[in-house]
């Protein structure tokens, strides 16, 4: 009877979860000014740094300071509750096309895309799931209940190569399968637009970060992604590693370029985001 009774609690939190979730998307807020508040706060407060450590430990602090100034709560941010961490993102307001939802490195956990899943049928909207992961222990049956899986890493470069991966319970060092980001989204998928991309790659996604750039890779082919959940990982090999600066000119970049932007960090030894593309029309009218 204990049992069924927390069941019937979670259960009864999840259906409050997903009302107070499905209201906003009928916030009328303009939602590029909010972008335009942020914006202005983190030319001001993170282009000034120069320093790739003291950039890196002040991150989290002054990107949720700017967070408050900005009312980022506007835009209709939603709480996409995984096993061990929150991911982060919008539901869509226009556009009745189906939904594409990637995940690259499932880690043995789809219970945030399923929750968002639950939330976009309430909307009356489907939704594509991709997901890859090298490891196909347990994620060979996990991401099947959602969508189609992939038993390959995803990365800039295609290859044969040592990555951090989930085994035992443990990170370990192994050999897999990479394959190209470009290869795979344009064709193993044939998309060209993406909703949702929740991106842990355990150390890859640095070389990643040219998707993002306003002439990268997805610019070219003409592959826009709308949200991003995204964990950067530190390497623990000291504080002068060259990470430091490349996450520093990653996060320049994007202020810079005026096209995403990065709300809601965390920083739990590595670094957590969420990343909106407000220079993408089509994103700006589906959100």
């Amino acid at each position: 009877m204990r049992i069924y009774s927390v069941f019937f609690q979670d259960d009864l939190r999840e259906e409050s979860a997903d009302e107070d979730d499905l209201q906003t998307v009928f916030l009328a807020e303009n939602k590029v000014e909010v972008y335009k508040k942020w914006l202005n706060c983190v030319k001001w407060s993170l282009m000034i740094i120069e320093d790739p450590v003291q950039f890196w430990t002040q991150f989290t602090k002054i990107t949720q300071k700017c967070d408050e100034e900005a009312e980022i709560d506007k835009l209709g941010l939603i709480t996409l509750k995984n096993k061990d961490e929150d991911k982060i993102a919008i539901l869509p307001r226009n556009n009745d096309e189906k939904h594409t939802f990637i995940t690259l490195g499932i880690g043995r956990d789809i219970t945030g895309e399923q929750r968002w899943k639950r939330k976009m049928g309430k909307l009356g909207k489907e939704v594509d799931f991709y997901g890859a992961d090298p490891m196909t222990e347990v994620n060979e049956d996990l991401y099947p209940q959602i969508g189609k899986y992939f038993p390959f890493a995803v990365a800039k470069n295609p290859g044969y190569a040592t990555a951090s991966v989930l085994k035992n319970r443990q990170y370990v060092n192994q050999s897999v399968v990479h394959v190209d980001i470009n290869y795979f989204i344009e064709k193993l998928l044939r998309i060209d637009k993406i909703d949702n991309l929740w991106m842990d790659a355990e150390g890859a996604e640095y070389d990643l970060f040219e998707i993002f750039e306003k002439n990268g890779s997805f610019a070219k082919k003409g592959i826009e992604v709308c949200q991003i959940n995204i964990e950067v990982h530190l390497s623990e090999t000291g504080p002068n590693h060259l990470n430091y600066e490349r996450f520093m000119k990653f996060v320049k970049m994007l202020i810079r370029e005026e096209q995403f932007a990065v709300f809601r960090t965390e920083e739990v030894i590595h670094m957590r985001m969420y990343m909106f593309n407000f220079a993408s029309s089509f994103c700006r009218h589906k959100y």
